[in-house]
């Protein structure tokens, strides 16, 4: 017969009335003219929608139940690896009694995971980044809805909602020297590849503020244990203020000097004015909370651990200074004002991979850092300092600005059964699994897909360490308790 001498519905007919039973194969092939090799595989062909290839060993439900637990589980910052994913897999099989294609020896191939990847992209494997028990713990809906109802109700009893030049934040920034560089070098194959120090083992701190309206204000800078020997204030504006601590961290006495000097000459003479900063203890003192009170400054306290949520000066890049400079035949490392790639990025200072001057790398001296600083300070953009504030939902308020990516979830919804006060004492096992009372896996899987259990004498102790939340550090409270 002579090839595709034949048409799809032809072929369509012949097919159905094999299936039917009405024809033979070659009855049906010779009736509408279709060859029975062609017949044949069209009859053995599965129907449209079945899959074909090796099963997938889970059901949709048991697959669908799975893949909810694991998103559930990483919002608790409990990711699983694919091995502890396996062994979840290895119980739903073992308990279901099916029979399997699967090794139970080794468990699903790594074919299979992208398989499942593909079939549900909601979910991906990725690097976990690491977040410390008191981020997890306070990086919560409730806490922001907390600090921003406050925040709200604070902003229109001094009549300062969307008065930008009048918000204020500021922020410890440190350097070390010790950090680690990110960028690939060149070098050869079977040897290690070194990276000559850039500068001194000494910890420096900068401490900055900026203002809603894109405004920054002179710096602090701290230095470890002394003041360098060298020319340190050369090029730097007569506003900056300097410090010594013995470990190169601001404390109480240099903050107040950095309010005094600093805040207070450079805020305005508008009041009143707002200023937003972190909870640490080196910020609150008595003089301090007096000499606010006193020039109508507000002193308000971030929500503990909260910081890379709220804090405009570590949400987003303020300066950024790309590229590799080199010293020209005129030019000296005294008197070169970046000889290197610095950027600061939200709260942390990056120092430039290379410092290369007349064919010869340069070590950074502590005494070079207030310079290298000041130039940093001249690129900022007023506009990334007000897109900081925007982006920590400050200025203007919104709540729903903030990058949500960063809050944990709570671990269980609220009204549902399972809770922590409804655990045994001793191990913490559920008497309901609360992921099957909010519905989010079957029940049938409620004893393998467990959320993480906590014994009752750990839940005491984390109640009983709880965070600090935001506080207004110059109310009548704060300053009856200092006193």
């Amino acid at each position: 017969m002579p090839y595709k001498n034949y048409s799809h519905e032809a072929l369509a007919q012949a097919i159905s009335a094999v299936r039917r039973n009405v024809l033979s194969q070659r009855a049906a092939a010779a009736q509408y003219g279709v060859p029975r090799s062609t017949l044949r595989d069209g009859v053995g062909q599965k129907k449209k929608g079945t899959q074909s290839g090796q099963s997938r060993m889970l059901t949709d439900v048991e697959e669908r139940a799975l893949v909810t637990y694991l998103i559930y589980m990483a919002n608790q910052c409990l990711p699983h690896t694919r091995d502890i994913t396996r062994c979840y897999i290895w119980d739903i099989i073992v308990d279901s009694g099916r029979a399997t294609l699967f090794n139970m020896m080794d468990g699903p191939s790594d074919k299979y995971f992208r398989q499942m990847f593909a079939r549900h992209p909601d979910i991906t494997e990725k690097r976990a980044e690491t977040l410390d028990k008191a981020r997890n713990s306070m990086s919560t809906q409730q806490t922001i809805d907390d600090f921003f109802d406050l925040y709200g109700q604070l902003l229109d009893d001094y009549d300062l909602r969307d008065k930008s030049e009048q918000i204020f934040n500021c922020e410890e920034v440190g350097w070390t020297g010790r950090e680690t560089s990110r960028k690939k070098v060149i070098g050869p194959t079977a040897a290690h590849t070194y990276r000559q120090q850039t500068m001194v083992n000494q910890h420096i701190t900068a401490h900055l503020c900026v203002s809603a309206s894109g405004r920054m204000l002179p710096p602090l800078i701290i230095f470890p244990g002394s003041h360098p020997h060298r020319h340190y204030q050369d090029g730097i504006p007569d506003s900056w203020l300097f410090g010594v601590s013995e470990s190169g961290f601001i404390n109480t006495d240099l903050f107040h000097q950095w309010f005094i000097k600093i805040f207070l000459a450079n805020c305005g003479s508008v009041r009143p004015v707002l200023l937003i900063m972190d909870n640490h203890d080196a910020h609150v003192n008595l003089h301090m909370i007096k000499a606010a009170i006193e020039n109508d400054v507000v002193l308000l306290g971030l929500p503990a651990h909260t910081t890379h949520i709220l804090q405009p000066l570590d949400v987003k890049h303020i300066i950024h200074l790309p590229g590799i400079k080199y010293l020209d035949s005129c030019s000296t490392i005294d008197s070169f004002s970046v000889p290197g790639h610095w950027s600061i990025e939200g709260s942390i200072f990056k120092a430039g991979d290379e410092y290369f001057a007349h064919g010869q790398y340069v070590t950074l001296g502590k005494a070079k850092f207030p310079i290298v600083l000041h130039h940093a300070i001249d690129q900022a953009s007023p506009a990334s300092i007000r897109e900081a504030f925007r982006l920590s939902g400050l200025c203007p308020v919104n709540g729903m600005a903030i990058d949500r990516s960063q809050l944990v979830e709570p671990l269980f919804a609220q009204g549902v059964t399972g809770t922590s006060a409804e655990t045994c004492p001793t191990c913490g096992a559920f008497g309901v699994n609360p992921l099957v009372a909010q519905g989010l896996i079957p029940e049938s899987l409620g004893h393998i897909l467990v959320p993480p259990r906590m014994p009752q004498m750990q839940v005491k102790r984390r109640k009983s360490k709880a965070g600090k939340s935001a506080r207004i550090l110059t109310g009548e409270e704060m300053l009856n308790q200092l006193q």
